[in-house]
């Protein structure tokens, strides 16, 4: 391979990295406020009353922000990711009619629900973190292999 067509490959594969280990640092955050939110929903489960049940809609409020920044920086992974021809799909997210049920009603089925909602979530933001640090240990063997071969 052309030193200069190895070399371009080698700064995308650098610039695919980068955005991928950014994608992993919002996965960690999203999962932190999700756990947190997990938290405040076993205990509003529990029978923790309006209060935990307000915290817990807070944790979920933040958990929606961050998985949106989590999306974009998929999105800007996956632009990356296509100069070294790799893709990373992931969608996560958490329902808006289930927070106002949950409020109005506050019983033990909508407390269910919603914690409910809240696993699920976090188990798609943890698959998806699995997936993007399999890309990430990837891209960077190929890395070294295309370092290696520049000599």
């Amino acid at each position: 391979m052309e030193q200069s067509n190895l070399q371009s490959l080698i700064y995308e594969t650098d610039q695919a990295i980068q955005a991928g280990q950014a994608a992993h640092v919002q996965a960690q955050q999203a999962l932190s406020t999700l756990r947190s939110a997990k938290g405040w929903g076993v205990y509003d489960l529990l029978g923790g009353g309006l209060l935990s049940g307000l915290i817990k809609h807070s944790r979920m409020d933040k958990a929606e922000q961050e998985i949106a920044q989590l999306r974009r920086a998929l999105d800007r992974f996956n632009r990356e990711l296509r100069d070294v021809r790799v893709r990373c799909d992931a969608t996560t997210e958490l329902s808006a009619f289930w927070r106002v049920t949950d409020i109005v009603w506050d019983n033990l089925f909508s407390d269910w629900t919603a914690l409910s909602q809240i696993s699920e979530a976090k188990e798609q933001v943890e698959r998806t973190d699995a997936r993007i640090l399999d890309i990430l240990r990837q891209l960077q063997s190929v890395r070294e292999d295309m370092r290696r071969a520049k000599g």
